[in-house]
């Protein structure tokens, strides 16, 4: 397949979108979406407010670009720790992928924030068309829970989980990651025990039908890697 090469004005069209994007995201990790603006990013830039609509037809747009390129990057993440396990013992890639996403509000607490608001946030920031089309931040968030998805159904394959809805599970799983994620906030207090995320994988690899045990040293290998992504 032969793809077509960007003119000068196209990349540099597409050098002053990625710099409207990059100064958005700082204002979002500094102050959350409250804190972004259009006026605020074009005074980053030093463009004119008018300028940046050329580019994104509102702040909405601009985080809905965020929100996408957030996805893509935390799909880099658990193909990274897919990778880290190998071939085989699929119930440990499962265990991986999870130690990825929970690891983000540490290592990439903009990027979980974006994500948060794309799950979390009751507003529709953009039609639902937009946000299902080829650019929008539902396939690539799309792309990330079949991945996860494809390692539930390979332990299943493997004997390692009973018979399920590969993909179900997979929602699951993301959403309860999340909600023990939001619990950190409470850190502070002293109120919460510690080892949630693995009390979590537990219970659920468990009720999917997993061995006890082949779940301890499937945590146990997947927490070293988590550990080694975090080091990177």
């Amino acid at each position: 397949m032969v793809h077509a090469v960007a003119t000068p004005r196209e990349q540099r069209r597409e050098e002053t979108a990625a710099r409207i994007l990059a100064a958005a995201k700082l204002l979002i990790a500094e102050g959350g979406y409250e804190s972004l603006t259009m006026s605020k990013v074009a005074k980053a830039l030093g463009y004119r407010a008018g300028a940046l609509y050329r580019y994104f037809e509102s702040k909405d747009a601009i985080v809905f670009a965020l929100q996408r390129r957030a996805a893509e990057t935390i799909l880099g993440d658990v193909q990274q720790s897919t990778a880290a396990v190998g071939s085989g013992d699929a119930l440990t890639r499962v265990a991986a992928n999870a130690y990825a996403y929970a690891s983000l509000s540490a290592r990439r607490p903009t990027e979980f924030r974006l994500i948060s608001l794309s799950v979390g946030d009751p507003r529709e920031l953009l039609a639902t068309e937009e946000a299902k089309g080829a650019r929008g931040v539902v396939p690539a968030l799309s792309a990330v829970l079949s991945h996860v998805a494809g390692h539930y159904a390979e332990a299943e394959a493997e004997g390692a989980l009973r018979t399920g809805d590969a993909t179900l599970r997979t929602v699951v799983l993301w959403g309860a990651l999340h909600g023990v994620m939001q619990l950190e906030k409470l850190e502070r207090f002293g109120i919460l025990p510690g080892g949630r995320i693995e009390a979590l994988l537990t219970d659920l690899l468990v009720g999917a039908g997993a061995d006890p045990d082949a779940v301890v040293a499937a945590l146990a290998r997947a927490a070293v890697i988590a550990d080694a992504l975090s080091s990177d």
